[in-house]
């Protein structure tokens, strides 16, 4: 189901006025049931695999949370049972979601040594979603494993964690600490500021994906999916629309998923802060996907950085130089997994590999770039340096979207050589190439640099939000009318599925 369809729309005016009606004691089977119907609206079947992964996940997470209780700190028990939930996990992930990837690149080798011999290719039943389950059941076993939630766990408060509807299909991926009281607890009454706010993000998630980021994907789909029907300007504005493109789709769904939570009086994490005005790569990915990144940067980074790195600097590098390695070989690894987080393909390692390259490069020039902007005479608070530094970290991300959206390396390749080397190359006034021009592309940039004025307003300090809220009950409603009217004659209310959903 997606957010922006008219089949969610019913879905909210279903279990919504119900979950407030239901009494107390039942919102709990009512919310499950929400959560339930959502997962199952896609296709019925998911549910039984998903089910099975939960139970499989609750039993070891009792376990562990019996020993990690039971008042032995460096129980056997304790690393047994934490041991083999990420085992599970780990495993389970990379058969439901890399075993295509995985077999196809071992009959690729066994083919260059024999090529009689192949593997077999297994079609599973893989879960929706099911990057994000995996993520938040290993966060719930590391939160527990080092002593950090000390509640009790139920089994049907776990389900609701792990399946809770509005972050189950592209996050957040909230800890435990956070989701879990929320969800033990669902005694708020009806709250009406709970209600506007959560109208407000549905309806600023409805026009990021439904006016910009659907409308753009119906427009450059084609051009990229064969880059070598495309000229190389053509590519060129393709690129930077998808940019866009998937920076509006998974601003509008998180947008919608907080609205959608905030609705039923639960406030879930802020899952994007205006990433393409961040003045480094670094910053980027803190404020894009900001749940991802700080379980990234929590369970992985640190941990590598501080920790296990050390151990083999410290016997191959000098000292002084720990810090420095221990950095790079932090954020090769955990961009690595990012990559192939987000799918399994080589695009999506290039894509990884090549986001780390650019933080490396960013923190071994740091000190000369500050020396460059010191000569040229732009002080810290420079609004020239910050344009130079936004429009750099936006032109590198755009890059690395090629491959991010790239079917394989084979188009990525193509799509850059055309727009580096042959812009215009084979260019014809012929039909074929009339998308470029059109009365549809016109709009869509009209709408894109309106849309990206007001996001820059906001990012500079000024407060829409309030402005709006302090108009005269009268104007406030006729723009929120005039937004809604407009949401829906220039939308694509179709089936287009949100770009984080399929990991």
């Amino acid at each position: 189901m997606v957010f922006s369809s008219l089949s969610f729309l019913i879905f909210i005016m279903v279990f919504f006025p119900l979950f407030f009606l239901s009494g107390k004691r039942l919102r709990p089977a009512v919310l499950m049931s929400a959560s339930l119907f959502f997962y199952m609206h896609v296709r019925t079947f998911y549910i039984i695999v998903t089910i099975i992964w939960i139970f499989v996940n609750y039993f070891i997470l009792f376990r562990l949370y019996a020993a990690v209780n039971s008042g032995c700190v460096n129980s056997r028990r304790k690393k047994f049972y934490f041991a083999a939930g990420l085992c599970f996990n780990i495993l389970a992930l990379i058969v439901f979601k890399y075993d295509y990837f995985l077999t196809d690149n071992a009959n690729a080798l066994l083919h260059a040594i024999k090529p009689s011999i192949s593997l077999p290719y297994v079609n599973l039943l893989v879960p929706l979603g099911i990057s994000f389950i995996t993520f938040k059941s290993i966060s719930f076993l590391i939160e527990v494993y080092n002593g950090n939630y000390k509640n009790k766990i139920g089994l049907f408060n776990y389900s609701q964690y792990i399946l809770f509807f509005p972050g189950v299909l592209a996050g957040p991926i909230d800890r435990p600490a956070k989701l879990m009281p929320q969800l033990e607890n669902l005694n708020r009454d009806f709250d009406s500021a709970d209600f506007r706010k959560g109208l407000g993000f549905i309806l600023m998630g409805l026009f990021q994906k439904a006016v910009i980021a659907d409308r753009i994907s119906l427009l450059i789909s084609g051009g990229l999916n064969n880059p070598r029907n495309s000229t190389g300007a053509e590519l060129l504005l393709f690129v930077l629309l998808y940019s866009v493109q998937i920076y509006c789709d998974f601003a509008g769904y998180s947008n919608m998923a907080i609205g959608a939570a905030k609705l039923f009086g639960i406030d879930i994490m802020q899952n994007f802060d205006r990433p393409y005005f961040a003045k480094s790569i670094s910053e980027f990915w803190r404020k894009w996907h900001i749940s991802l990144s700080s379980w990234l940067r929590d369970y992985l980074f640190l941990p590598l950085a501080f920790r296990y790195t050390r151990k083999f600097t410290e016997k191959s590098f000098s000292v002084k130089n720990i810090d420095r390695y221990s950095y790079v070989i932090a954020v090769l690894v955990t961009m690595l997994i990012a990559g192939v987080w987000h799918g399994a393909g080589w695009t999506f390692i290039v894509w990884g590999l090549l986001l780390a390259f650019y933080m490396i490069f960013g923190f071994y020039t740091k000190k000369i770039r500050r020396r460059i902007f010191k000569k040229i005479g732009f002080g810290q608070n420079s609004p020239l340096k910050s344009f130079i530094q936004i429009s750099v970290n936006f032109i590198l991300i755009t890059f690395a979207w090629i491959f991010f959206r790239a079917q394989d390396l084979s188009s990525a390749l193509i799509t850059i050589r055309k727009i580096l080397y042959i812009p215009f190359g084979n260019y014809s006034p012929g039909a074929e190439h009339q998308t470029i021009f059109s009365f549809e592309m016109i709009i869509a940039i009209v709408l894109v640099l309106a849309y990206f004025t007001i996001e820059y307003l906001q990012y500079s300090g000024r407060e829409i939000n309030k402005s709006i809220n302090s108009m005269p009950a009268v104007l406030r409603y006729s723009f929120y009318f005039f937004a809604v009217c407009f949401i829906l004659i220039a939308g694509y209310f179709s089936t287009i599925q949100f770009i984080y959903a399929q990991f």
